[in-house]
């Protein structure tokens, strides 16, 4: 098997029509990453690409880590699903990189329009997670309840003051990755809470500086770990 074949017989998208689509959602992820109170992952839901984003990351497993290891570089790329993650991957650092400045001078000048377009997408994947539900038991009520009262709690929050060192960046960037998969839960705010939401994108708007580079490197690392620990966990509540 050659490079080709190994990255042609992974799941992903077939056409140039489907690659092209796929980068859209992730443009529609990185977009809804940004902003605090959207989630990623409720993005991922109402455009229908979860389950198979939990299953793409859940392939960097021990076998890819092997093949790395081992410079098998044919042997990691037919383990992990890159046909799937990468369009998605760069739909979605285009999206970050190019409508940080943007999105923050929607809110800054048309806050009520660009609030209420994301509040119709968050109304709409509450039908999209429902239809997941299956039947209405006591235990699914309990749970949504649990949930409905841990984001009133984690709204209220206040941020708190942080330091700017590389080490904390790579904690707040494991804990936040996390809560970007997780439908109806932001990455971002938790970002704001953990003082980091303004480092963190002003290093995105200018990643050219050396300063930035570094943040932006810490802020990738730490994001690699904590999504490879939670999509596991994540995979294994969702199955049971």
């Amino acid at each position: 098997m050659n490079f080709i074949q190994a990255w042609r017989n992974g799941p992903g998208p077939e056409s140039i029509r489907d690659y092209f689509v796929l980068m859209l959602k992730g443009v529609c992820m990185g977009v809804a990453d940004i902003i605090p109170g959207v989630s990623g992952g409720t993005m991922a839901f109402i455009t229908g690409i979860y389950d198979n984003l939990i299953d793409s990351i859940r392939s960097f497993n021990g076998k890819f880590i092997k093949s790395l290891l081992k410079f098998d570089i044919i042997g990691a790329v037919a383990e992990a699903h890159l046909k799937f993650l990468l369009p998605l991957l760069f739909g979605i650092v285009v999206a970050m990189v190019s409508m940080a400045r943007v999105i923050h001078t929607l809110l800054e000048s048309h806050p009520v329009q660009v609030w209420s377009l994301f509040f119709g997408l968050i109304a709409a994947s509450i039908l999209v997670v429902g239809k997941r539900v299956g039947e209405v038991s006591v235990k699914n009520i309990l749970s949504g309840v649990f949930g409905a009262v841990f984001s009133f709690f984690l709204v209220g929050l206040i941020p708190v003051t942080t330091p700017d060192t590389l080490w904390f960046v790579f904690i707040c960037a494991s804990i936040s990755i996390c809560a970007m998969i997780l439908p109806g839960i932001s990455g971002a705010f938790i970002l704001l809470l953990l003082g980091k939401y303004e480092f963190i994108t002003g290093a995105i708007r200018n990643p050219a500086t050396l300063e930035n580079g570094a943040i932006l490197l810490a802020f990738v690392c730490g994001c690699a770990f904590g999504i490879s620990l939670f999509s596991r966990v994540l995979h294994f509540l969702l199955e049971e």
